[in-house]
């Protein structure tokens, strides 16, 4: 029954990461998009190796692993020039399919959330809280919550979905918005 849950879990943040990365494109920010894509997509072929679908294990472990490496590093980067997003995207898939993304995953987000709180200083009382607020949701997550285990009957990997998900719309949030969405 766990699966069940893990899939809807994965779900949700699908559905909420690739909204925020289309809302992201129209909004001229494509580092963000590409960072919020990558989580979404991982998290769609996730909900359907939780669902039951094993085929996409492999996928669903490289996708992670690439958006855990690179996703969250995006994101702080926006505004950076396009070969920057292109060359980091490569660079996290490489990693990916070596197997060492894992090794410098803690590195990257720790610069990443420094790059964000360092920016979000010089935003607006609501961005600056949106921007602390899906920092420190993403490091609760990972270093607090994980995926092993459970907390009060709930799987930790299911909390851990869920605070990305919140973290992701935080984050959203504290980013330039360039047109009206």
């Amino acid at each position: 029954m766990a699966g069940v849950y893990s899939a809807v879990s994965d779900g949700v943040l699908a559905l909420v990461a690739l909204l925020v990365a289309y809302r992201c494109l129209r909004n001229a920010l494509q580092a963000p998009a590409a960072g919020f894509a990558l989580i979404g997509t991982a998290a769609l072929v996730g909900s359907m190796r939780y669902g039951g679908f094993t085929a996409v294990l492999p996928l669903h472990q490289l996708l992670s692993s690439w958006a855990g490496w690179s996703g969250l590093l995006l994101v702080a980067l926006y505004g950076a020039h396009r070969r920057a997003v292109g060359i980091l995207l490569v660079v996290g898939l490489g990693l990916a399919v070596l197997g060492l993304g894992g090794q410098i995953q803690l590195a990257t987000n720790v610069l990443a959330l420094a790059i964000l709180i360092a920016r979000a200083y010089r935003l607006r009382a609501q961005q600056f809280s949106s921007a602390l607020a899906g920092s420190f949701g993403f490091t609760v997550a990972g270093l607090v919550v994980g995926t092993q285990g459970s907390w009060g009957g709930m799987a930790r990997l299911d909390l851990y979905h869920l605070m990305i998900a919140l973290a992701v719309i935080s984050l959203y949030r504290s980013l330039p918005k360039k047109t009206a969405v």
